[in-house]
């Protein structure tokens, strides 16, 4: 099949736009994300700047401390009248408990520490010796000294500034230092959601608000200059590893495997350097969306163009949607009628069902009238026949004697027959008195149990349950469930269960037989599960009839293994406790 020149024209048109939109979102990417890169590097200056602001300020909150100290009369004593050391550690502690440094102490010419602010506590400074420490030697020379260390005796990194105690020619006869605190500084920094932190002239993080920084490196440390920070005891035993993946003159550096800006600043002291550092997914985020953007609207260009241009093919289109439209509403209209004609069908056919059972009711009730009327005299006859036959004075012959129980069992048979087709041609609305139905359940286990042989058992409630009722016709009912469950069973139990609620009553009997082939066909007239000539299948339509009048139900339960169960609901109504 070959290719139509509008065919070709109109692919040719897409692969261009293709290209051009390719090109066009790559260079608005690029500077997108230079644009966002930038403004977030200057906005990292400012707040890095800021950070630098609040380090410098509590680096030189005590600087004139130290000084100030140097002149005390108690402290320049206590260099040379052992006497008065006890006293220099108590005015020491009045000094700290006020500036709330953490520690101010006092050491003679060989370092050795004679007073201090936290004499008499486990990590006193007492007794030390810090002679190795920069901040001695440098006081001792006559400077000020500054130093930031891990403490040799408390074990925690501290900020030390120290000054000379001069003597009367002008020569320090020891040093006073004092120990500031900065890792409250550092947990401000990591409560404020922004990441900090910074590191010595060595390249070593002393203070960080970033989990997993402080005593790492931003650059690797040579053998020699670790070897000689070990020796000095700065940084105690910490193994000083580098930050991986993390160049501290660049703008863009690894924190803990994420993308980062970086922004160095120094600060001044100590020739320590502030980092700030934000994530890259921000600008990220922006770029993106400034590409949808930009995206969107040459999208939109592009499809007005093309809508534009294919303007008279939509146009020439327009009538055979429309006619598939038309075509589709038809196919909805035949689907809906169909639908309709379905449920009419259903509903058609579950009145004809209701008539048909309805018609076999009607019928059932003028052949029940009609029986009953029939063969009612000639039964009752045949009662009274047999019943004479049986009196005193009759016939002895065992053969005879037989035949009449075996007519006089028939006759009792066909008067049950009767009796159960009379309900049928005479309905009678119940006579409703209250009763206990722990006496019904109990009178009806009663007559089952004065012919049976397969054990009855019962749970009733301990308190009455009564209830308005027709007692005789519902212990009829009952009787009937129990003869079934006992023509069902050979010689397993058979249990009643008596129980009520706020709302309703439920009587329930299970038994162990054969089961239930046809659960809801069980309740229709005629329908039974027993032999030929053992039973008309009447028993369970009266009962539900019975239960019906009463405002209950009667249904079959299905159960868990062998057995059938048949539950009688009735509501409580006027149920007294």
């Amino acid at each position: 099949m070959s290719v139509t020149a509008p065919t070709k024209t109109r692919a040719t048109v897409l692969i261009v736009a293709a290209i051009f939109l390719t090109i066009m979102a790559s260079l608005i990417w690029i500077t997108a994300r230079s644009y966002y890169t930038d403004a977030a590097l200057s906005s990292a200056r400012q707040r890095g700047a800021f950070y630098r602001s609040t380090l410098v300020a509590a680096l030189e909150q005590f600087e004139h401390l130290p000084p100030v100290l140097s002149e005390d009369a108690v402290l320049t004593n206590a260099l040379t009248d052992a006497q008065t050391r006890q006293q220099a550690s108590e005015r020491l502690n009045r000094f700290t408990q006020t500036s709330g440094l953490e520690a101010i102490f006092l050491m003679d010419s060989t370092g050795m520490t004679i007073a201090a602010s936290n004499a008499g506590t486990p990590t006193s400074f007492l007794g030390q010796s810090y002679a190795f420490r920069p901040y001695f030697n440098d006081a001792m020379a006559g400077d000020t000294g500054a130093f930031f260390a891990i403490g040799a005796t408390t074990h925690q990194p501290g900020y030390f500034l120290s000054h000379p105690m001069p003597g009367l020619d002008g020569t320090p006869l020891g040093v006073i230092a004092l120990k500031r605190d900065l890792t409250q500084l550092a947990r401000d920094w990591a409560a404020s959601g922004e990441q900090v932190f910074v590191s010595n002239a060595a390249g070593v993080i002393v203070l960080s608000g970033v989990d997993n920084l402080t005593w790492r490196a931003v650059r690797p440390l040579p053998n020699a200059e670790l070897a000689a920070l070990r020796e000095s005891r700065q940084f105690a035993n910490q193994p000083l590893l580098p930050l991986p993946d993390f160049d501290a003159v660049s703008d863009q550096v690894y924190i803990n495997g994420t993308p980062m800006l970086h922004v160095a600043l120094p600060v001044g002291q100590l020739g320590w350097e502030l980092h700030y550092v934000t994530p890259q997914a921000a600008i990220v985020v922006r770029a993106r969306l400034v590409l949808g953007i930009a995206a969107f609207a040459m999208l939109a260009a592009l499809a007005l163009f093309l809508v534009t241009r294919q303007h008279r093919t939509r146009r020439a289109l327009g009538q055979s949607q429309q006619a598939r439209r038309s075509l589709a509403r038809a196919n909805a209209a035949l689907a809906e009628e169909i639908t309709e004609r379905r449920e009419a069908q259903l509903s058609l056919a579950a009145a004809q069902a209701d008539l048909e059972r309805s018609s076999r009711m009607a019928a059932l009730g003028q052949l029940s009238a009609s029986v009953t009327h029939e063969l009612g005299q000639p039964i009752a006859a045949m009662q009274t026949w047999l019943g004479a036959s049986a009196l005193p004075g009759g016939t002895t012959d065992p053969e005879t004697t037989a035949l009449l129980a075996r007519l006089t069992s028939l006759v009792a048979r066909m008067q049950g027959i009767v009796r159960q087709l009379r309900f049928f041609a005479h309905p009678q609305a119940p006579v409703l008195s209250p009763t206990d139905l722990r006496e019904t359940a109990t009178s009806a286990m009663e007559l089952v149990n004065a012919d049976s042989s397969v054990p009855i058992t019962c749970t009733l409630p301990d308190n009455p349950v009564t209830l308005p009722v027709d007692a005789p016709r519902l212990e009829q009912v009952l009787v009937n469930l129990l003869r079934n469950a006992r023509d069902a069973s050979t010689d397993q139990p058979i249990h009643l269960t008596l129980r009520s609620t706020a709302q309703q009553v439920e009587i329930t009997v299970r038994d162990r037989g054969h089961g239930l082939s046809s659960p809801d066909a069980v309740f229709e007239p005629f329908f039974t599960t027993k032999a030929s000539g053992q039973g008309m299948g009447l028993g369970l339509a009266i009962s539900a009839a019975i239960v019906r009048e009463h405002g209950g139900t009667l249904r079959s339960v299905p159960v868990d293994g062998p057995g059938a169960e048949f539950t009688v609901t009735l509501p409580t109504g006027t149920l007294d406790a």
